[in-house]
């Protein structure tokens, strides 16, 4: 498959619309020039080092979408409401791990097949 079937696929799944449609919501003068969302998944879905489709698609998640965002998302919400929280799952060496995982794994039981025997063995029961 090539980068551009890829960042296609990716594309249809993730974005809330196609470009063109997009395209038809703003006035013109807003317009960037082509489609540059599609040219930056074209450009990141070409990339050495992920060969797989579940891999690419998470490379994009943790270096560009996930970066800071959960965390200020969470300490933003809790605290205007005087809550506590803390994002999960934020270990650096657990995701490296959870990363070098096969695909497979990454998948199985609706893509927590890797993170569901986790809490049985450190947690106590509820």
């Amino acid at each position: 498959m090539t980068p551009p079937d890829r960042s296609r696929c990716y594309q249809e799944a993730f974005f809330d619309r196609p470009h063109d449609e997009m395209a038809t919501t703003l006035q013109s003068g807003f317009l960037a020039d082509g489609d540059p969302s599609r040219a930056f998944l074209d450009r990141h879905f070409g990339a050495p080092g992920a060969d797989d489709p579940v891999d690419r698609a998470l490379r994009i998640d943790t270096e560009i979408m996930l970066v800071d965002d959960p965390v200020k998302r969470v300490d933003n919400m809790t605290m205007a409401w005087g809550l506590e929280a803390r994002t999960p799952f934020l270990d650096h060496e657990l995701v490296e791990l959870a990363a070098a995982c096969p695909p497979e794994l990454k998948l199985a039981e609706g893509g927590k097949g890797s993170s569901r025997p986790l809490p049985g063995r450190w947690c106590p029961p509820a």
